[in-house]
């Protein structure tokens, strides 16, 4: 298969992953339609259809990439579980006192 352009319906943006059309996706949600993405890609070679193929793929991997990026950006933010982010009104763990205290 040809390299893959860079597929624009999903991306991270400061600890999260949208789509194109401004929806925002969970990171477990993105790791999973990734999957689906990846399988849909495969099974489409396959069958021999190169074109769904190579759209599927570049799904998969614009939603991976993203994914992992904002994995990388919420733990690098403090989380621990970065999938804990995605819990409605979610803050990163508070950071131990440091220095005296008054």
């Amino acid at each position: 298969m040809d390299a893959l352009p860079f597929s624009p319906r999903y991306r991270h943006i400061g600890g999260s992953i949208v789509s194109a059309s401004g929806a925002s996706i969970s990171l477990a949600a993105a790791r999973a339609w990734a999957e689906v993405w990846g399988r849909a890609a495969i099974e489409a070679a396959a069958a021999g259809c190169r074109d769904l193929a190579g759209v599927c793929a570049r799904d998969a991997l614009a939603l991976s990439t993203a994914a992992e990026a904002c994995a990388r950006w919420r733990k690098a933010a403090g989380w621990r579980n970065p999938a804990a982010a995605d819990a409605s009104a979610a803050q990163p763990p508070a950071a131990a006192p440091s220095g005296p205290s008054a």
